[in-house]
């Protein structure tokens, strides 16, 4: 189960740069990482994300998902 406090400080560290702060606004399809899976096929799957599959651990990705999910 994810942290959703955990997951905005990992959100606004690691995705709002790209994504904005505000998970409504949908910047570049971000409510699709609203699951873990959805989450992981982005970081396969796109270019720029890729970099995240190192850095971020099973709980973190609960987190983000977690956060993602609470904000959209």
């Amino acid at each position: 189960m994810g942290n959703v406090a955990s997951g905005l400080a990992l959100y606004t560290n690691e995705c709002a740069g790209c994504h904005t702060a505000n998970v409504k606004n949908n910047v570049m399809s971000v409510t699709k990482a609203a699951t873990v899976s959805g989450l992981n096929s982005a970081i396969a799957n796109v270019g720029s994300m890729n970099a995240l599959g190192g850095v971020l651990t099973t709980q973190d990705r609960l987190d983000l998902a977690a956060y993602i999910t609470s904000a959209k």
